[in-house]
This record gives C-alpha cells, structure tokens and sequence, in this order.
C-alpha cells in the first residue's frame, strides 16, 4: 500500500471514462473515492490521519462482530481523534472544490450550464451533533449489528443544480457536472501543489456532445498538462493539429505511431 501511495502521490492523475458519469446516481463510494482522492493530494496528513482511522474503524468493527463489547471501545479514542480530523479535512476541501469546479466549467466553456451548482459534504453523521455525540446514541447499535453505523465511512457529497438533486438532472447536465468536478480537482491540484495531473481519458468523445468535448479538450489543451485521450475515431473536436500530440493506432494488439503530415 505504501508503495502504490508513494506512486499516486509521486504521479497523481485524473480520469474519465463511461463508468465516471455514474458518479451522481450511482451509491455514495464512487463519490467519497473521490473526494479522498483530492484531500489525499491537497490537504497535508490527511493520507496518514485516513489510514489510522480506518485502522481504528476496522478493528472496532472486527472486535463488534465477535461480541468483544469491551475491545470494541478500546478503539473508540483514535476512531474519533482520526475521524474528526479526515471529516475537517473533507469538510474543507469541499468548499474550495466548489470554486474550482465552476472554474474548470468555465474553462470548458459550459460555465454558465452549471451557475447554480452547490457542493455540500455529508459528514456520515446527523449534522446537529459532534462525532462523539454520534457515536454516543449509536454505540448501542453498533454492538447489537456488528458494525459501526454512523461515521466517516458512511460520507458522502450532496451535489444540486438550482436547489435540485443533480441526480434529477439531464444527462447532459449530469455529464458536464462531473467533467467538470473531475477537472477542478486537477485545476485545484496545480494551484495547491504547483504538480500538474497527468489527465486520462478514455473515449469520453462518445459520451459527450460534440460541443461538450470540443471545450474539454480546448480547456485542456490551454492548462498545458499531459493528456492521453483513447477514441474509436481520429476526429476528436478540440484537438487543433498543432497541440494533437502524437497519434497512435491500435489493432489486433499492436500500437503504431502516426507519422505527422
């Protein structure tokens, strides 16, 4: 894990592909990976805080499904000093993640597609109470299921697009909303590290409009940071020839270079 860590951290990089744009309907794991991924690279500690957190929370969890009522408080004090400081950090970052996401729209040129957006953290907690609290009228609970039922694990992002759930939105709107988070994590990443994310994506000229990929891929041309684009066709808008890179092609296995023109 330290290993693949010191990799992330040494090379962070940003993808798209048809499984992102399930982001905003599908369950809350696709977006909390992602919220963690942004604090792991802009918030100092949090990847070390996290890990003894989930330690904590793992071994609470292990000790309450064997019925270890007492081992199982053992490892309350660092579940809740390490909860609380990941749930500060992401609390944080979600409030500048808002910023950068329209900015990332706005470089894309579908800023005014998303001028009502309101990114919200849901802690895992009822928002009244502290995490102590929570664990307080929860403890119960936990030792009857075998499991933690309140915390940083179960944390989430409210997205809405003027007052309304983004889920509820168009497909278009849903798609631009999470190019655009994407990208204003990788925008945030530059301004907060001074790295520049290498940007994977993987045939998303099929799941934008042409207009949609034509800024992506403009906005991204400007930022000047590496990008690697996969499509079934050569024509990809908003890749002027002089800022295309290099072409490749790949059948039966086998990559080969485009000589340029």
């Amino acid at each position: 894990m330290e290993g693949h860590a010191a990799v992330a951290e040494w090379l962070p990089a940003r993808t798209l592909h048809a499984g992102s744009f399930e982001l905003l309907t599908g369950g809350p794991e696709e977006r909390r990976r992602l919220l963690d991924w942004g604090c792991f690279h802009a918030i100092p500690g949090y990847r070390g805080q996290w890990q003894r957190w989930k330690r904590a929370h793992d071994q609470r969890n292990a000790a309450l499904r064997a019925g270890d009522r007492a081992g199982a408080r053992e490892f309350e004090r660092p579940w809740l000093e390490f909860g609380e400081a990941i749930s500060d950090a992401r609390r944080r970052y979600v409030e500048s993640w808002q910023a950068a996401t329209m900015e990332a729209a706005r470089q894309f040129g579908f800023g005014e597609r998303l001028a009502d957006l309101n990114l919200n953290p849901r802690m895992g907690w009822d928002r009244e109470r502290s995490l102590s609290e929570a664990l307080e009228r929860s403890r119960e609970g936990d030792e009857e299921r075998g499991f933690a039922q309140a915390g940083p694990q179960r944390a989430d992002i409210d997205l809405r697009l003027s007052g309304r759930l983004a889920a509820e939105a168009s497909r278009g709107e849903q798609k631009r909303l999470v190019t655009a988070l994407v990208g204003g994590q990788a925008w945030m990443l530059e301004a907060e590290t001074g790295r520049a994310p290498v940007m994977l994506l993987d045939d998303v000229v099929s799941e934008l409009d042409r207009e949609a990929v034509e800024g992506l891929m403009s906005g991204l041309c400007a930022s000047g940071w590496q990008i690697l684009v996969t499509a079934v066709g050569d024509d990809i808008p908003g890749l002027a020839g002089d800022t295309a890179g290099q072409l490749f092609h790949v059948k039966h296995g086998r990559v080969t270079p485009e000589s340029p023109a």
